[in-house]
């Protein structure tokens, strides 16, 4: 569910209806909001996804698996909806499998896929898990940290499924009751992580710091440097990334490679220089 005002400044990529001309110039470039990252939309009635082929190679494990994941991600949404406490037991368990027989590659591209098929709400968190374990991979974590490191992914949104769908889905700008409505979805992810048995409360910590940035001007606390878990680093970047190649209801998604030259060149001081140059990697 992350910042584009961290990232990037380009042109607007998309015909807004609400933007009024004198908002619009042909020469000037705009920040993209920053809840272009963390608004995901449940539905998108207007805007379809355009078909992909999934990954001819991949074989029924990977298809499996994914399967089993988008499941949970559905499951733990209504959940969250239903204000039911989460067990992160059967996510870890398919987790451990995926990085034990070492398909986190080809769970990745197969997600990358798939999800194009899928409600984003649940679609997201697979595909941010994914590219932030092969992130990891790139750090050289070991399994354990690997392990860590995913299931924090896959929850560290959680909050936003308090969102109201009026705020996730709205085509324009929003106001500033809304805005302050999506900056506290961190401390709501926190909280119902913190429902959790208490061995899985570091979750929280990692959730509420995703939005945090290297350089001070994340939220919701505004920390710097080393104050930030480099954990939460790894997937604040994996979901800046997934948000921008993603099909909102108020904009275009961008092609990958546009993305990754843009996170590369703006994205310094925003994330730790060593995870940037992995990402490019």
């Amino acid at each position: 569910m992350t910042r584009f005002s961290d990232i990037v400044r380009l042109r607007d990529k998309t015909s807004r209806k609400d933007a009024e001309p004198s908002d619009m110039g042909s020469d000037e470039k705009l920040w993209f909001s920053e809840f272009d990252i963390m608004r995901v939309p449940r539905n998108d009635p207007e805007g379809g996804a355009k078909s992909l082929s999934l990954p001819e190679y991949q074989g029924p494990v990977t298809a499996a698996y994914h399967k089993r994941l988008a499941d949970r991600s559905r499951e733990i949404r209504d959940r969250v909806e239903g204000d039911q406490v989460l067990d992160p037991t059967d996510v870890r368990s398919d987790l451990n499998f995926i990085i034990d027989n070492d398909i986190v590659d080809d769970v990745y591209d197969y997600a990358m896929c798939a999800s194009e098929h899928r409600e984003e709400t649940y679609s997201h968190p697979l595909e941010v898990t994914f590219v932030a374990l092969r992130l990891g991979k790139g750090m050289g974590y070991d399994r354990d940290r690997l392990l860590e490191l995913g299931l924090a992914a896959f929850f560290e949104n959680v909050g936003m499924y308090k969102i109201p769908g009026e705020i996730l889905c709205k085509r324009g700008r929003l106001d500033e009751k809304e805005m302050a409505v999506i900056r506290n979805h961190p401390e709501m992810s926190r909280q119902i992580l913190l429902g959790m048995a208490e061995p899985y409360h570091r979750l929280a910590d990692v959730a509420l710091q995703v939005h945090e940035r290297w350089d001070g001007s994340g939220y919701p606390k505004g920390l710097k440097g080393n104050e930030i878990s480099e954990t939460s680093s790894i997937i604040g970047l994996a979901d800046t990334y997934v948000a921008m190649i993603k099909h909102r209801p108020y904009r275009d998604k961008l092609l990958q490679t546009e993305a990754i030259k843009l996170i590369v060149k703006e994205g310094k001081g925003l994330f730790p220089a060593r995870l940037l140059k992995v990402f490019l990697d």
